[in-house]
């Protein structure tokens, strides 16, 4: 090794710039490594959500979760098989066995739910799949509230405005609002003018679905050109459903406003959100799966640095950080440097006090991070040639660099 040290002193210029170099490049390569909160310790899971409004948690479970579960069974590297039952409300969930790959799993169970759409009764949704999330789930959680705006208004804005923007940022999988509530058209209808002029409930509900349904109005064919009739699109409005024709009794329509009272009322609620002890819409966000934490939080609180603003004035309190789990990552980070920060110190104190020297203290003090950042970056090389060789189906899978694996073929080659 004298060697090597003697030629070091020679060359003393050519050394430091190698290693400024190496520290340089480690410090970049140690600043891009992701870093979450969890490695992704789940296995790969899938879940199924179907809405079957008005039907019992029996018949739930007889006419709609039965058939998934039959459609969705026997998939490929399926572990368990979960399923819930609720008034209104199917819900399945499917675990596989680890290593599976998400990806591939949710296209197979895609696949399989296509066919059994057509088999659940009328007035079910078709199934849903729930998008890919990481396993630590909500990666932002913000509230709403307001003293200006009613619960209508609030949730439309949540639904129509905030929701699509939030779903635009990248890295964000999913996001679900609570609270607030849902417009929908109600109609109530009168028995007692049902029963004197003869018309049953179904009746009533084809007349009000006949009214808002959007239909094309096809086209005419005139002599030098074909021209497409644009039929307008139904207003929810209850007026214009209220004048909707259900019959025709003695040459008289009866209009859905003579046989029931139809106004907007707020949709049947599964559940409801507090903020900060009010009365409030929650907005929870997910990230996708493989997505970073902090990449994500960080766009979504660029995005509502934009967003923030224009709902304050309109009356709107916003508080965007009730569940942050970045927070955790940050603090953590912030813990990591201020132990390696009294680290260094007691390094260097421990040099000094044994080597009783202050050149000497500084040298071994100086060696030890620079010797771990070029370590990260001769890593960090090796698993790119490793992968190089992948590619080009080279057998270094022993653990061999690269050019010991390029020497023993050639070794072989010769023989």
């Amino acid at each position: 090794m004298r060697w090597l040290v003697a030629w070091c002193v020679r060359r003393r210029v050519v050394v430091t710039i190698l290693a400024a170099a190496f520290f340089v490049v480690g410090l970049w390569q140690a600043s891009k490594t992701p870093v979450d909160v969890f490695p992704e310790f789940v296995p790969a899971q899938v879940s199924i959500q179907a809405e079957a409004p008005g039907f019992t948690p029996d018949q739930v479970e007889t006419l709609v979760t039965r058939p998934i579960e039959a459609a969705v069974n026997g998939a490929q590297a399926l572990a368990a098989l979960r399923s819930e039952s609720i008034a209104g409300l199917s819900a399945v969930t499917l675990d596989f066995k680890p290593g599976t790959d998400p990806q591939r799993a949710h296209q197979d169970i895609a696949e399989r739910l296509a066919r059994v759409a057509g088999l659940l009764p009328e007035g079910v949704g078709a199934p849903k799949l729930s998008p890919l999330t990481s396993s630590t789930m909500d990666v932002l959680k913000l509230g709403l509230v307001s003293d200006k705006l009613d619960r209508f208004a609030l949730r439309d804005l949540a639904d129509w405005s905030l929701k699509p923007q939030l779903l635009a940022v990248p890295g964000v999988a999913r996001v679900n609002v609570f609270g607030g509530d849902v417009r929908q058209l109600t109609i109530s209808p009168d028995l007692a003018k049902l029963e004197a002029y003869g018309i049953t409930l179904a009746e009533l509900a084809d007349a009000g679905r006949a009214a808002l349904a959007l239909r094309g109005a096809g086209f005419v064919d005139l002599e030098a050109q074909r021209v497409l009739i644009e039929s307008p699109v139904p207003a929810p409005d209850p007026a214009v459903l209220a004048a909707a024709v259900v019959t025709v009794k003695s040459g008289v329509p009866l209009k859905i406003g003579d046989l029931a009272r139809v106004e907007v009322s707020a949709a049947l609620r599964a559940g409801d959100a507090l903020v900060q002890g009010r009365d409030g819409v929650l907005l929870t966000i997910s990230s996708q799966f493989g997505a970073n934490t902090l990449d994500v939080t960080r766009a979504l609180e660029t995005a509502l640095a934009d967003i923030v603003p224009r709902l304050t004035a309109q009356g709107i309190t916003v508080y965007p950080a009730l569940h942050r789990p970045a927070t955790f990552i940050e603090r953590a980070l912030g813990n990591l440097r201020d132990g390696l920060a009294l680290a260094a110190v007691i390094v260097l104190i421990v040099l000094f006090a044994f080597l009783r020297d202050v050149r000497a203290a500084l040298i071994s003090f100086v060696t030890i991070p620079r010797s771990a950042c070029s370590s990260t970056t001769r890593s960090s090389t090796s698993r790119t040639s490793c992968a190089a060789c992948a590619r080009t189906r080279r057998s270094c899978t022993r653990g061999h660099a690269p050019t010991s694996c390029a020497t023993r073929r050639s070794r072989s080659a010769r023989r």
